[in-house]
């Protein structure tokens, strides 16, 4: 196989490539996988690979026609200094000779391919969760502990949307769900030990420095269905600084989802604010400082459960 991957171009050759990369042979595809508007299956050189990908990224199955684009992930392992390589649709996306950096870069290349390929739904940068028919939303900005709060939530007993790409239907307000796996950062590990992976000793290189955790592992059911938003909570992390959820004017929450949006110009600018604020309008709001993150799960399910299911304000 050798021969083969040095035939690959790493650039200005897509096409060359992909008549290479078929030539390979494959251990491992997936299936057909959709993510919002992303269709796309990867196939590895490795079986163990392979149906690890094929785990994590389960919750994007889809029955259908073959998909649009196809990841190659090659591993060589007599080639150490650039062991993992990985090509979308012949187009070169990383060469590595670490495990964890090549499965990093195939997942932040898919989450760049949903945002430029779901132009119909108005993209935030915010993690959710689902409870009693309603989705949470966590807008914030990197650092501020909002996948470390969904993976809390999902664990007690809500359902998963995403954490990353919050997905607004322009017309009914709902909250599709893009439930990619939770990458979870050292910082989050010792308060969510139960979620680490459980890997064979050949895979354990993929989880050095994150863990990335497939939500059906946490349940079977924690991935949510489509549902309106009603609640908009801005978390921030502050070590020592305790745990506190405060109602939060709605004039600030919608200058902070107008800051997170990834594609408010392609979904068209004016609509994209008019749904944001109808979003805001009929949300209960709030800032939620995070000390504890037992604490702020509790402090998140009880202002819920007070919210009257049908509440419009």
């Amino acid at each position: 196989m050798i021969d083969l991957v040095t035939r690959l171009h790493h650039r200005n050759a897509p096409e060359r490539n992909r008549l290479v990369l078929d030539q390979i042979p494959w251990a491992h595809g997936t299936p057909r996988l959709l993510a919002l508007g992303y269709d796309f299956a990867v196939r590895a050189t490795s079986e163990a690979l392979g149906a690890y990908l094929e785990q994590l990224l389960a919750s994007f199955t889809s029955p259908g026609p073959e998909p649009l684009h196809l990841y190659s992930f090659i591993d060589e392992p007599d080639r150490p200094d650039e062991r993992y390589v990985i090509y979308r649709d012949g187009e070169h996306v990383v060469t590595t000779a670490y495990a964890s950096t090549a499965l990093r870069h195939l997942l932040w290349d898919i989450n760049r391919r949903v945002v430029e390929e779901t132009p119909n739904l108005l993209l935030l940068h915010a993690s959710a969760a689902e409870h009693r028919g309603r989705a949470v939303i966590f807008p914030a900005e990197m650092d501020s502990g909002k996948t470390t709060l969904v993976a809390g939530l999902v664990r007690a007993g809500l359902r998963y949307l995403t954490d990353e790409t919050v997905a607004i239907d322009g017309e009914t307000l709902a909250v599709h769900p893009y439930p990619k796996p939770l990458s979870l950062d050292p910082g989050s590990w010792r308060v969510l030990p139960d979620l680490r992976p459980e890997l064979d000793p050949e895979l354990a290189p993929f989880a050095r420095g994150q863990w990335h955790v497939d939500p059906g592992s946490i349940r079977a059911d924690a991935v949510a269905p489509p549902v309106e938003v009603g609640f908009v909570i801005v978390p921030r992390y502050e070590r020592g600084g305790g745990t506190e959820l405060v109602p939060m004017p709605r004039e600030e929450a919608l200058l902070l989802l107008a800051s997170s949006s990834f594609n408010i110009d392609r979904f068209g600018s004016e609509r994209g604010l008019q749904v944001m604020a109808a979003v805001v309008r009929r949300s209960a709001c709030y800032r939620l400082t995070i000390d504890d993150l037992d604490v702020a799960c509790e402090l998140i399910l009880t202002a819920v459960d007070a919210q009257p299911t049908d509440a419009r304000r």
